[in-house]
């Protein structure tokens, strides 16, 4: 079967599964929240009513406190109810939130299972850190990781090259913050050498290591990026014009203005970042359960190209057959 046929089969059958196996609970999952809504909006109300109870008594506790004729039983009766008042109010009005995130991830849950198996032997997970903090650390991609959270997350072989990918967030500085893709592939061959690309559009949030720049072929590639490494040879050996044609590519099918690369420890490990310059972010692998009443599929496309364009880059990554490595 050719590559072409084999990625039209693949493009069909995941199009079918959606449209058999997936609009279905898309379905269920509308109606489900459609019921669950009136008793949403019930203690939404509620919880405002008891806030702003708390938030009266405590206004009052204040005007009588400032007379200085208040008795001190009573102050405290008073300032304690308000406490217990905007606390519960507080937490009943959290409750829906909570109801639905918890559907959300049950809807994914359910949808992930049937859509990855045209993938092969792809997982999903949910804020797990499947790519750990000191190991992205470690590439020099990023002087600080801070207050990192993780969201959708997959681990997978494909072709015999192992990945694993990371939707997250963090802090870099005080006014930078990274939101976007971690994509780490292991080489089927070793490397010696610690090779970093960063945009030039971010040219001070790598860390740095003591590499040396390296000047490539390509200008346009050398127009929107440096190339650091502690082996000029072999950095060259790695980042090949076929490299470099994936590595646009990737940058395309995730919407990134920022995208940047390590080679590090037999890993390559990529970091796309979809806040960009922008300072606008997008939720990536999303499953639109609204777009099963419409004939819009844009959300359920973007999802497939997102992960054909990983699995692309994992094909690429095989690389005894490819580089030669």
């Amino acid at each position: 079967m050719s590559k072409k046929s084999g990625y039209l089969n693949r493009t069909l059958e995941f199009h079918k599964i959606y449209e058999e196996e997936i609009i279905p609970i898309l379905k269920s999952y509308k109606q489900q929240n459609e019921k669950s809504d009136k008793k949403n909006r019930y203690l939404k109300s509620l919880g405002n009513a008891v806030l702003s109870l708390g938030g009266i008594i405590f206004l009052l506790l204040y005007i009588y406190s400032e007379s200085e004729n208040i008795n001190m039983v009573i102050a405290w009766s008073m300032l304690g109810s308000s406490a217990l008042l905007i606390f519960g109010g507080a937490s009943i009005m959290s409750k829906p939130c909570e109801e639905l995130e918890s559907n959300r991830l049950s809807l994914k849950r359910k949808c992930m299972s049937k859509l990855l198996r045209v993938f092969g032997n792809i997982k999903w997970y949910n804020n797990c850190e499947v790519i750990k903090t000191d190991e992205i650390r470690k590439t020099g991609l990023f002087k600080v990781i801070a207050d990192r959270f993780t969201d959708d997350e997959f681990v997978g072989d494909y072709h015999g090259v192992k990945f694993r990918m990371s939707e997250t967030r963090f802090r870099v500085n005080e006014h930078v913050g990274f939101t976007g893709v971690i994509l780490a592939f292991e080489a089927n061959k070793p490397f010696e050498s610690h090779t970093i690309i960063v945009s030039k559009l971010a040219p001070d949030r790598h860390r740095s290591l003591n590499l040396e720049p390296v000047i490539l072929e390509d200008p346009k590639f050398c127009r929107d990026y440096n190339v650091y490494s502690s082996d000029q040879t072999e950095a060259r050996y790695l980042i090949t014009p076929s490299l470099m044609e994936r590595f646009r590519k990737l940058k395309v099918a995730f919407k990134t203005t920022d995208i940047a690369c390590a080679f590090f420890k037999n890993k390559v490990i990529f970091a796309l970042d979809n806040e960009g310059l922008s300072g606008l972010s997008k939720n990536l692998f999303e499953i639109d359960a609204y777009s099963a009443f419409t004939d819009d599929r844009e959300a359920i496309n973007i999802f497939y190209n997102e992960l054909t364009s990983v699995l692309d880059m994992a094909a690429y990554f095989k690389l005894d057959e490819k580089t030669g490595l």
